[in-house]
């Protein structure tokens, strides 16, 4: 399955955060479907460790992203190791971030991978993430 207009974000989090970088992964849009590769960012992801407290870098990133008009899901990974503590940790990062939504996700446990694929195919098929 291709996905259009997907970035995905993420802080390396074996970096001190004075260095961490942000990563841009995957083409804005596929030259398969007819599109520059110029044409807008359907949709954003950045990737946040739900396991440490939120991190300014992480609110610089979503705010630039959201300055420049590009739509953001936070995607809170290994939240497998935080147990019972996942939605305090989510609370956190909604706060801490100005979100409405993180979605808690783990590679492990499987946690969320559903909700994630839900919201790539609808920011793929329709152009935005809108209703993702």
């Amino acid at each position: 399955m291709k996905f259009a207009g997907l970035a995905i974000l993420a802080r390396s989090s074996s970096l001190p955060t004075s260095q961490a970088t942000a990563t841009l992964a995957f083409p804005v849009r596929y030259r398969a479907l007819g599109r520059s590769l110029l044409n807008p960012i359907s949709l954003s992801l950045c990737l946040v460790d739900a396991n440490i407290p939120p991190q300014p870098s992480d609110t610089h990133m979503i705010d630039y992203l959201r300055q420049t008009n590009r739509p953001v899901l936070v995607v809170a990974t290994k939240a497998d190791r935080i147990g019972t503590r996942i939605q305090a940790s989510v609370n956190a990062l909604k706060k801490a971030h100005g979100v409405d939504f993180v979605l808690p996700y783990s590679s492990k446990s499987g946690l969320g991978q559903d909700e994630l694929w839900k919201r790539l195919r609808i920011a793929s098929e329709s152009g935005t993430a809108e209703n993702a």
